[in-house]
């Protein structure tokens, strides 16, 4: 009792000491979306506000004089209004491959974790293939959701997802028995299991640290100033994460404390002014805290390790199928034709029709496993970086992959570019497929106009190629950059759905990133950085 009285003391007079540096600084709105988070971000019936993040992001609004204006919506929402530039802050944001050209996030992390999978049974799904098969539900927009997705889809398991708007929604599916199993972040599982009905299965993957997040390129002064603050608290009163990381993530049970007790602490914390007393306790409390956070960082790194090493073993698996199966594909293809021209002529128009379908779907197959060779060989091969002249490079990888009928039909404006370090092998393929796609996708306009080019924004070269063809809605673009994901029909336009994916890897190994924008009937516009190598 005595120990928890001395710890309830100094996390008091510390939420004291750091309520100082806003309370005098001018007033500025800050928009934030908020989407219901178990334990993250609440609201009760008298529509009071709380959670991990509210009450932090209030702390740090406090202390530099913010006023924070909260919008109600849905995580996907919430997500799309921060794009959008509707709101100008969201919290409890992973890094993830998708929105990584999209937003910026807070240096600092506030929470950090894994995604994992609870189910309704005690026992009996402790690897991944014992998930085949069944209904798991997801929240549209959340990071562990697209992890979970992108590993079982390596691993070839199928499953029946089941998608929702948040957290609380999900749970309802998962309550109802709709869903069997539910994936979530480890941060919520203490919650849930004090809840009842989720068991754990142990299986972990993903790990990751949830921070601050804006717009990409806006509001930058925002999380300077929450990266500031951030650290201060870790760094001079860390017992504030822990009381609310015991509040809100794993709360303990309700004690009653005789009143005496609440006297005594008020008559303390009216001493705050008697700091050198507690002088030593604090010190002691930010080395324990630190040693726990290394700790987590271990676990986290090694965790980090295993799932490269997971990585590298799906991405070997395969390459070593795709190997195997184009063999087969050839015999079919070869026999195919060599019944067509031996032997068709005992055919009547229907078996001459089906084994020409038959030697097509090969042929497609065989294009879709060279996608995936170069797709997985692309994580495992060496680049070798040099100056090189992108002009010349988008000038014969054009003059390369177009016949005189093409280029007759193409109006191809190649403007000015800025040279660049690169591997010319990967650029080159990274433009093929660039340019293979306007060419496709301006194949239904009578002219055709292709325009490639770069320029200089805010000190950084960025390189584009835009095209006036069919475009692509941008309400479906978070698929646009996704391996075996299409925005238009194969019967209109034919692809493997390797051609962007691939692109967006390039660019990704050359440290630089790539975004589009289009409209449906009106074209579209490729652009892309690449990080500086000398």
């Amino acid at each position: 009792m005595k120990n928890r009285f001395w710890s309830a003391s100094i996390m008091l007079l510390a939420f004291f000491l750091i309520a100082d540096a806003g309370l005098f600084a001018e007033s500025t709105i800050v928009r934030v979306g908020f989407s219901e988070v178990p334990g993250i971000y609440s609201v009760d019936a008298a529509g009071k506000r709380a959670g991990y993040f509210h009450d932090l992001l209030m702390l740090i609004a406090g202390r530099l004089g913010w006023e924070i204006q909260y919008t109600d919506a849905s995580r996907e929402n919430s997500i799309r209004l921060l794009y959008s530039g509707e709101i100008d802050l969201l919290g409890y944001v992973a890094r993830d491959m998708e929105n990584n050209a999209l937003f910026d996030y807070s240096s600092e992390a506030v929470i950090a974790g894994w995604s994992t999978v609870l189910v309704h049974a005690p026992s009996g799904y402790s690897r991944l293939e014992n998930l085949k098969g069944m209904t798991v539900a997801l929240v549209r927009g959340m990071s562990e959701s697209d992890d979970f997705l992108r590993l079982i889809q390596g691993a070839g398991i199928s499953i029946v997802p089941l998608y929702a708007d948040d957290i609380s929604a999900q749970l309802k599916l998962f309550g109802s028995a709709k869903a069997e199993a539910i994936v979530v972040s480890s941060n919520l599982i203490p919650i849930m299991l004090k809840e009842g009905g989720f068991i754990h299965t142990g299986l972990v993957f993903a790990p990751h640290a949830c921070s601050f997040a804006v717009k990409k390129g806006s509001n930058s002064d925002l999380l300077t100033a929450i990266d500031l603050e951030l650290h201060k608290i870790k760094s001079e009163s860390p017992q504030v994460l822990e009381a609310l990381a015991a509040t809100y993530l794993d709360p303990p049970r309700k004690t009653e404390f005789p009143a005496w007790i609440w006297i005594a602490l008020l008559v303390l914390a009216s001493l705050a002014g008697v700091f050198s007393f507690f002088a030593v306790s604090l010190r002691f409390q930010v080395r324990k805290q630190t040693a726990i956070l290394q700790r987590q960082k271990d676990e986290l790194t090694a965790q980090a390790s295993r799932m490269e090493e997971v990585n590298r073993e799906l991405e070997a698996f395969s390459y070593s199928v795709s190997h195997d199966l184009r063999a087969p594909l050839r015999s079919i293809q070869g026999y195919s034709k060599i019944i067509l021209e031996d032997y068709s002529a005992g055919f009547d128009e229907e078996c001459s029709r089906l084994f020409t379908v038959i030697g097509e779907a090969a042929g497609k197959m065989s294009k879709l496993i060279e996608g995936l060779l170069k797709f997985s060989h692309l994580s495992v091969e060496s680049a070798d970086f040099s100056l090189q002249d992108m002009r010349d490079l988008v000038k014969a990888v054009f003059a390369d992959m177009t016949s005189p009928e093409t280029r007759g039909r193409i109006d191809f404006r190649l403007e000015a570019m800025a040279p660049a370090w690169m591997d010319p092998v990967l650029m080159r393929q990274a433009w093929t497929n660039l340019i293979s796609n306007a060419i496709k996708y301006s194949s239904k306009v009578p002219k055709a106009l292709i325009e490639a080019g770069s320029e200089e924004v805010e000190g950084q070269v960025e390189y584009y190629i835009r095209d006036n063809g069919c475009g692509f809605d941008m309400r479906y673009y978070d698929k646009l950059f996704r391996a075996f994901q299409r925005m238009h029909d194969s019967r209109d336009f034919e692809g493997t759905g390797l051609g962007l994916a691939l692109v967006k890897r390039i660019i990704t190994r050359h440290g630089g990133r790539i975004w589009a924008v289009g409209e449906a009937g009106k074209g579209a516009t490729f652009r892309f950085t690449l990080g500086r190598r000398t």
